[in-house]
């Protein structure tokens, strides 16, 4: 955590430092410290898909959906004009519990080859699809 904020003191407008610290803090449910790298990394204008997509799952995971769904309206409008992952925009709406969408992006990433179906089965953001109906077709 030391060198991750070291990171982000030297050069506050790489992703990197924000990254090494929010996979963690959601990986262990620490949502205050989540999203209080979030808004630092709002504040610092970052912009880049992977970042809009943490920013997105956590202020949707701690209740700020406005801004949550205001971020996720732009990554699908990005995607209709540019390239967006359709993982990013998965957890993206997966952190506004808007699981049906995440199931179907991640569907459309497996079957596009951008990720292996181990992903889903090991990383704790997918946790809240486990009980889905169509999350167990897609860890096949």
């Amino acid at each position: 955590k030391r060198e991750a904020w070291r990171v982000i003191r030297m050069t506050p407008r790489n992703p990197t430092g924000y990254g090494l610290l929010v996979l963690p803090a959601w990986a262990t449910g620490e949502w205050r410290l989540a999203s209080f790298i979030a808004g630092r990394a709002k504040q610092a204008g970052l912009n880049q898909p992977a970042v809009a997509m943490g920013l997105a799952y956590t202020f949707g995971r701690t209740g700020r959906t406005d801004e949550a769904r205001a971020i996720v309206n732009r990554m699908d409008e990005m995607a209709r004009m540019g390239h967006v992952s359709a993982l990013q925009r998965a957890v993206a709406h997966l952190g506004l519990g808007e699981e049906d969408e995440a199931v179907r992006l991640m569907g459309d990433c497996l079957r596009a080859g951008c990720v292996n179906p181990s992903l889903f089965r090991l990383d704790p953001v997918f946790d809240p699809l486990r009980t889905h109906p169509g999350y167990a077709a897609l860890t096949r």
